[in-house]
């Protein structure tokens, strides 16, 4: 993929967008991991368990999101402040990958809820799919990560590395 034109302006810009957002994401998922580790009532519910994995995973995406182009290989062309290694920009990948888990769990959350209402149903048949719920947003972007780690494929793309 080519890199438009930008001026090195830009591209700083472009650079440090993602850390002050990132760092607000990093932030609220903490308040939430801490609040419902802190409150045994909240650890017993479903809804909040799940929110506790997509936070966790948020904050996974979060970090890699804040390293921006610091993990970038030193020496990649258009990538300002660059200042990583081919491990680095791997590694900064695969938290960006993982991160898809925020997706899956935010898609569970729904169907939590749509299951709930629409279906009444208890919280004991609920508890039977959890499980699925946490292994499958395990492991569907764990999967495709192993794939990427395969062949290498983790490289820069636009600021950063994914």
């Amino acid at each position: 993929m080519r890199i438009p034109d930008f001026t090195t302006e830009q591209l700083r810009h472009l650079a440090n967008a993602p850390r002050f957002s990132s760092a607000l994401s990093i932030m609220g998922s903490g308040w939430i991991i801490w609040e419902v580790l802190r409150n045994d009532q909240k650890q017993s519910m479903i809804n909040y368990r799940l929110l506790l994995g997509m936070s966790i995973y948020d904050i996974f995406q979060s970090l890699a999101y804040f390293m921006s182009s610091w993990a970038v290989p030193v020496g990649t062309e258009r990538a300002y402040g660059a200042a990583g290694t081919t491990g680095t920009c791997t590694a900064q990948g695969f938290f960006m990958q993982m991160g898809v888990a925020t997706l899956s769990y935010n898609m569970f959350i729904a169907l939590y809820y749509f299951l709930y209402v629409r279906f009444d149903l208890t919280k004991r048949s609920l508890e039977r799919i959890e499980v699925a719920m946490h292994v499958l947003s395990f492991l569907i972007p764990f999967i495709s990560c192993v794939l990427v780690l395969e062949d290498q494929a983790f490289n820069f793309a636009f600021g950063m590395c994914w």
